[in-house]
């Protein structure tokens, strides 16, 4: 049975839903003095994951990174656990989208989710010399312009 995975996660992202975009595991270079993954580490973690999100979502590799809003760590990441990223779309604008994260520890022996960070982010879409252009009326015409998350 063939799946379309780019079509279903149009779909749900479409439905205000978040989609699973990639994983990491927390190594012992990852932690910070108290034995907990850096908050820096989390928050590149993040940022790559998500600027990759918004670089497929917009069929462009000049996206960059406007905006960072509140970054909330709800609980501590130790050695060995794994981090899973989620994205979701809340807004596409002319120029950029606004992307919401979620950061969740997985427990591989109950396969429970536990949110461990979160945030808003916006990407603007760029040309060769940094001016920020529109995103193509294809891709605002593909997913909701707003979407409830």
């Amino acid at each position: 049975m063939e799946i379309n995975v780019k079509k279903n996660s149009i779909v749900m992202l479409n439905e205000g839903k978040l989609v699973y975009r990639n994983s990491k595991l927390c190594m012992t270079k990852d932690l910070g003095l108290h034995g907990n993954m850096f908050g820096g580490k989390m928050m590149s973690l993040i940022d790559e994951v998500t600027s990759i999100f918004a670089c497929e979502i917009c069929d462009t590799p000049r996206m960059i990174t406007k905006k960072i809003e509140e970054v909330i760590f709800e609980r501590p990441v130790k050695v060995g656990q794994i981090i899973k990223v989620y994205c979701g779309i809340e807004k596409i604008g002319n120029t950029s989208i606004t992307i919401k994260v979620e950061a969740r520890g997985y427990n591989v022996y109950t396969e429970v989710e536990k949110l461990v960070c979160s945030t808003r982010m916006i990407f603007v879409r760029i040309d060769d010399e940094g001016n920020a252009i529109p995103i193509s009326d294809k891709i605002r015409g593909k997913f909701k312009k707003e979407v409830n998350l």
